[in-house]
């Protein structure tokens, strides 16, 4: 498979950005985010002949809606200029065409590579530094007139709440929908920077805790079957209610990553202590459906930036080494993510910085206690389930599938999950990426592969 770039251009603002918004300071939750990480996924679409509008039509409607919405994103325009700072000013999007020799349904059929999926995106890498523009997009023709869009956004401007309500507004604007989505850049108000990193002030650890190891990329599906099975499973007796779709899976992923793991550090380090060894997960939060809209209306499900916190749940090991148990270990992070409440946000809110300093310290304690030691491991989830990624229809229908890309890991973590629906709503897909030697024991043991069907190929990550 060769792609081919054709051109390459900078979509603008169809209307300037007011001279009293073309500085944008990030929020202090945004500082959470290493700004060289993007947000990345790419979507394929069909093409119909009879029932589209031609190729030609379909790339001139992306360039010019997406100039239409612009304005209303405005930093997405700009570049990075300090650590604190974007630069809203209106260079654009950097907005590349490109053409592959082969057909969709070819690409789609199964033998592709999860590495190919890096040929349809606008970057290569996972860096964005000062200067850098903070939204890139590819779109690419295949041979049948199908497309792939591209788009990799700086994730200090955007989560994967932000960049969902992006996608979908570029959408609407391309089917003409009279609704317009609006979103609002008002967490800088309600959670204002600090003048120095939240990672570097609340925890020096983290430039120390490098974890070695072959990182690679698998994809694994959950139908609807097995995520009914794993909530059974997962639920047990610790728990109020049943476990969720995202609950059960990330539990199952914990219990084998733990697993595989562990065994692993006995194969490679004969010196590994079985007392010493903690195993944590941390999942990420989203702080928009946590949020009391009567103490905080300025944060709403269209609220760009980072809306996000992190909950972890440890292991012990007098319980959880041997054969850790579903249940125990999906009440452990429902437990954990329970308390990123209401409560919580507001301490993140508070006018005394040195408190919410303190704040960010303890929270995010757990994290230091296992990075700290190097017989342990962390696995870091996210999840993107139920954020309507599959309502990006540009006119032409939604899309039949989105490809979620990894780039590299941050080296505090020994693993690293990314949760999306499948097309139909009804299943799941995980994107795992962990070293090579963990995720080929946890690839081939039937408890785990009974529910998580993989893919036969991996997208390595440091090539």
């Amino acid at each position: 498979m060769e792609v081919q770039i054709v051109t390459e251009a900078w979509v603008r603002p169809s209307t300037p950005t007011p001279p009293h918004l073309q500085t944008f300071r990030i929020s202090l939750l945004d500082q959470l985010i290493p700004n060289c990480e993007h947000v990345p996924a790419v979507f394929y679409y069909d093409h119909d002949e009879a029932g589209h509008p031609s190729v030609a039509q379909k790339l001139q409607l992306l360039k010019t809606s997406l100039s239409e919405i612009l304005p209303r994103f405005y930093p997405l325009a700009g570049r990075i200029k300090t650590d604190l700072v974007i630069d809203c000013n209106d260079e654009g999007v950097r907005y590349r065409e490109a053409r592959v020799n082969c057909d969709l349904k070819q690409f789609m059929g199964g033998s592709y590579d999860l590495s190919q999926i890096m040929h349809f995106h606008p970057l290569k890498h996972n860096c964005a530094r000062e200067g850098t523009h903070v939204a890139n997009v590819q779109v690419t023709e295949f041979q049948c007139g199908g497309l792939a869009i591209g788009v990799c956004i700086c994730h200090v401007i955007a989560d994967g709440v932000g960049f969902s309500v992006f996608m979908k507004a570029w959408a609407a604007a391309a089917r003409g929908c009279v609704t317009v989505i609006q979103p609002n850049f008002n967490s800088v108000s309600v959670f204002p920077a600090h003048d120095t990193g939240l990672w570097e002030m609340s925890d020096p650890t983290f430039a120390g805790g490098a974890r070695n190891g072959n990182f690679v990329t698998r994809k694994f599906t959950f139908d609807s079957a097995s995520i009914t099975e794993l909530r059974e499973l997962a639920t047990g007796a610790g728990l109020s209610r049943r476990a969720t779709r995202v609950e059960a899976i990330s539990a199952l992923l914990w219990k084998w990553f733990m697993i595989a793991s562990r065994e692993r550090k006995k194969q490679t380090d004969s010196h590994v202590k079985r007392g010493n060894y903690l195993s944590a997960v941390t999942h990420s939060v989203n702080l928009r459906a946590r949020v009391d809209p009567s103490f905080t209306p300025e944060i709403t499900q269209h609220t760009m930036g980072n809306l996000i916190w992190f909950a972890t749940a440890v292991s012990t090991p007098a319980t959880d080494m041997e054969e850790p148990d579903m249940s125990s270990l999906c009440a452990k992070i429902r437990e954990a993510i329970s308390e990123v409440d209401d409560k919580f946000i507001q301490e993140l809110k508070g006018e005394d910085k040195s408190r919410v300093k303190t704040v960010v310290r303890e929270s995010l304690r757990s994290i230091r206690d296992v990075i700290s030691e190097p017989e342990s491991d962390l696995m870091v989830i996210t999840s993107w389930c139920k954020f309507g990624l599959y309502e990006a229809d540009f006119g032409w229908g939604k899309p039949r599938w989105i490809g979620y890309c990894i780039y590299e890991m941050p080296t505090h973590m020994s693993g690293a999950a990314a949760l999306m629906d499948t097309r139909d709503g009804e299943g799941i897909e995980a994107w795992v990426t962990m070293d090579v030697g963990v995720l080929d024991m946890m690839s081939a043991n039937s408890e785990f592969t009974k529910f998580a069907r993989p893919t036969q190929t991996e997208f390595g990550q440091y090539e």
